[in-house]
Parts: C-alpha cells; sequence; structure tokens
C-alpha cells in the first residue's frame, strides 16, 4: 500500500501561507523556512528580508520574459507583439498559482511596505518593456507610454481575476486582444507634426475605456 506525499511548497508559497495563518508581523523566518523545508541559513543566502521572499518568483519570471523579448525580431510589429505576450505571459503566472496569488493579493493589500515593493517589482517589468520598444518604435516617449499602458491593462485583467476569481477574466486570448488594442494605438506611425499625447486614466478605468480615451486622444 502506498501513499502520495505532497510536495514542500516553494518559499514564496510557504511564506504566504505562513503569513496567512500567523500573520505578517508575527512570523519569522524560522517560521517560513520550516514551511518550506529549508533550513534558516539556506534561506538567507537566498532571501535578504521577508519582503524578498514574498515576491521571488518575479525575479525568475523577469529573467524569462527577458530572455522572451530578446528573442523576438526588432520590427515594429514584432517588438509591440513581443511584449503584449510577455504580458500575457505574466499573467498566466498568477493565474497558475491560483489560490497562492490571491492570498498574496490579500497579504499585499493589508501591508504598505508589501505593497511598496509590488510597485517596484512593476515598474521593473514597465522598464523592461520600455527599453525592448525604444529600439523599434525609435521614439522613446512612445516607448515609454506603450509599456506603461501595457502594464496598467495587465494589472487591471489582474486585479479583477484576483478579487472576483471569475473565469471570463481569467483569459489570456481576450488580454492580449486588449494589449494589442491599446499598444497599436499608442505605436501606430503617424505623419506629419508630431503631437504629445498625455494619457490620464483613473485606477477604475476598464481596458476598453483606457482605448478609447486614446482613440479619441489621436483623432
Amino acid at each position: 500500500m502506498s501513499s502520495e506525499v505532497e510536495p514542500t511548497p516553494s518559499p514564496m508559497a510557504a511564506a504566504v501561507a505562513v503569513f496567512a495563518r500567523r500573520g505578517y508581523d508575527e512570523a519569522s523566518v524560522e517560521d517560513i523556512a520550516e514551511a518550506a523545508g529549508i533550513s534558516r541559513s539556506t534561506f538567507f543566502r537566498r532571501y535578504r528580508s521577508k519582503e524578498e521572499v514574498v515576491f521571488s518568483d518575479h525575479e525568475l519570471l523577469l529573467q524569462q520574459v527577458q530572455e522572451q523579448l530578446a528573442a523576438s525580431a526588432a520590427s515594429r510589429a514584432d517588438a509591440v507583439e513581443a511584449v503584449c505576450a510577455a504580458a500575457v505571459a505574466v499573467f498566466d503566472h498568477h493565474v497558475g498559482l491560483g489560490e497562492v496569488s490571491r492570498a498574496r493579493y490579500r497579504l499585499v493589500r493589508a501591508h504598505p511596505v508589501l505593497r511598496d515593493r509590488e510597485l517596484v517589482m512593476a515598474h521593473r517589468y514597465e522598464v523592461l518593456f520600455a527599453r525592448h520598444l525604444a529600439g523599434a518604435v525609435e521614439d522613446r516617449d512612445v516607448a515609454r507610454s506603450c509599456a506603461a499602458a501595457v502594464v496598467t491593462v495587465h494589472n487591471l485583467a489582474l486585479r479583477t481575476w484576483l478579487e472576483d476569481g471569475a473565469g471570463a477574466h481569467a483569459d489570456p486570448a481576450s488580454l492580449l486582444e486588449r494589449l494589442r488594442r491599446v499598444s497599436g494605438l499608442l505605436t501606430v506611425p503617424r505623419s506629419g507634426r508630431r503631437r504629445v499625447v498625455v494619457l490620464g486614466v483613473e485606477g477604475e478605468e476598464s481596458a476598453d475605456q483606457i482605448a478609447e480615451v486614446v482613440r479619441r486622444a489621436l483623432r
């Protein structure tokens, strides 16, 4: 008679579970290390703090995104498509973690220090996208605007999924289409005098509403 042994959770998943059970401030590194099946010394060889382990999966994800972008062609259309596809890959990663992602989301919302670190992490994706687009779009302001729009639409879709978990909101094909629409509006070549478009987006705007704001501004 055999029994299946449950796999040891990743340090990130273990940390999120420990924080949910014991509280962020009360949980210790020892608690996290024990839940993850590693020693205290191993924990500190990999992570500098409790804050860092919460987002540790992003380091590998950022590296994968960078490699994915580097492998894409250099044309404007290919660069934009590569950035949109990379954003969907990040979305898929979060959705693939399921309840771990939702638990982390609740944890981050409850602790400003984690919220600040999450904002820094989102900015790293934005910088990576903008750097990739700059080589193909040629206008750095357009590249930055497009990168910011992609991250905004991604974050809106992800937040919707995290908050209600409805299957319809976890559709990567729908997200990709919205990303293409917004990035296409921002990066389309235009003849004649250059125009600067300032995009102001409220936190609760939908992706379609963002696209409409951009469309009106470019008319």
